[in-house]
């Protein structure tokens, strides 16, 4: 199970990062995440086809219905906003999240699994990321629907689970930014 979870970590960072600029940049610290967050039930939201309902500060629930609408643009929804000042473009994030291939409708990854929030620079993920996570506050939670263009295209990362030209699912609580 220890090797599970390493070779996990490895690929959340193999996945977050290779879509990453050739730019080098130093690794900000971020605090660790709350202990024990705290659980807000929310109110499910539906976003193409999908549902995802659960308490923020746990794992999202996310539901496929029997038809996932065809994704030609980033869709940007918050099931819950948070509160102050938004992320900006050039933040180094700490964010737990999920990420589900909608194709195959199987979890290729997730943070809640590693046990602990990510800390990872809004330049150093795929493009759907960079740009639907900008204006997120601390607390709140964002669902994103990217288009495979903005996401791994023709060729995702081996191993990842997920399809060639996959539009993707990311569910994503915001812990903290810098």
């Amino acid at each position: 199970m220890q090797i599970l979870k390493i070779s996990t970590v490895l690929a959340v960072t193999l996945l977050l990062t290779s879509c990453a600029d050739n730019q080098t940049t130093s690794p900000e610290v971020m605090p660790s995440a709350p202990a024990q967050a705290q659980e807000v039930s929310l109110d499910p939201i539906s976003v193409n086809g999908l549902t995802i309902s659960g308490s923020l500060g746990a794992e999202p629930i996310v539901e496929f219905g029997s038809s996932i609408d065809p994704v030609s643009d980033l869709i940007v929804a918050d099931q819950y906003v948070g509160s102050g000042e938004p992320v900006v473009q050039t933040s180094t994030v700490l964010a737990h999240y999920v990420g589900y291939g909608l194709i195959t409708g199987q979890k290729f990854d997730s943070s809640w699994d590693l046990g602990q929030p990510i800390p990872f620079g809004l330049n150093q993920v795929i493009s759907g990321w960079t740009q639907g996570i900008p204006g997120m506050k601390v607390g709140g939670r964002r669902v994103l629907v990217i288009p495979a263009e903005l996401a791994y295209g023709a060729k995702p990362p081996a191993g990842s689970g997920i399809e060639p030209n996959e539009p993707l699912l990311f569910v994503v609580d915001m812990y903290d930014f810098k």
